[in-house]
């Protein structure tokens, strides 16, 4: 199911070029991420409140208002579930499925009790995108590009994204919001020795972004690309399955 999966979204990326006349440089990290087997990554996720307005129309608990911005580690590998990890809570995602475990426990599962942050992060955990979605939905959407530092093998790229389709954003219990356009906007990508190793996502009015999955996040660090495995407990893979 996974491989049939992975071949689905490489036949959608397919579709989903970059301009012809982006930088060949940036160009070229994006089709060499696009065609790596896997890597690490880190997330810096905004603030509850604009998570909120995201995910949940604006509706959250006052308990949780403290909340800043969570990060969220993971791997990535193609044709495997999304390794996640963020506070007390290690998860693997595939699709819509979603198991975890506290660190440190034994047991995976699909379902329990959890505190309100533990639960309040494991919604994070089960919509934060992959590395693959945010490489697709940006290339999908670039309409120009302009070098704004060059500093030895590092070079960052301020580039404008078009307006996408309308789309439905999912709400944390399965269920589909009210279509919402995604909005035009501005994000820097840096590429290193060749490698697309960080997006960054404007600031600001959660209103003013693309409301999708991709707007949770304000900072997206891709690290040991092509040489990331993700080793898929026997528990979680069964757990992953049976949904």
């Amino acid at each position: 199911m996974f491989q049939t999966l992975h071949a689905l979204a490489f036949a959608v990326a397919l579709f989903q070029q970059p301009p012809p006349d982006l930088d060949p440089s940036l160009r070229a990290a994006i089709d060499d991420f696009r065609s790596t087997t896997g890597c690490r990554f880190e997330a810096d996720v905004a603030g509850v409140k604009s998570v909120a307005a995201v995910l949940l129309g604006g509706e959250t608990t006052s308990a949780l208002d403290w909340l800043g911005a969570t990060r969220i580690r993971g791997g990535f590998e193609r044709g495997k579930p999304l390794f996640v990890a963020a506070g007390s809570l290690l998860a693997f995602r595939a699709g819509e499925a979603l198991v975890f475990k506290e660190r440190g426990g034994s047991e995976w599962s699909a379902r329990g009790p959890l505190a309100a942050v533990s639960t309040w992060i494991l919604t994070l955990l089960g919509h934060v995108p992959g590395p693959g979605e945010v490489v697709d939905e940006v290339a999908a959407r670039i309409a120009s590009c302009k070098r704004v530092t060059e500093h030895d093998d590092e070079t960052t790229f301020e580039c404008q994204l078009a307006p996408a389709a309308a789309g439905r954003v999912a709400s944390p219990n399965g269920s589909s919001g009210s279509p919402v356009a995604l909005a035009a906007c501005t994000v820097r990508l840096t590429v290193r020795d060749g490698q697309l190793v960080l997006i960054e996502l404007p600031e600001g009015d959660p209103a003013t972004r693309p409301t999708s999955r991709t707007s949770l996040v304000r900072r997206y660090r891709l690290m040991d690309i092509g040489r990331t495995e993700v080793a898929v407990p026997e528990e979680a893979a069964r757990l992953l399955g049976s949904r």
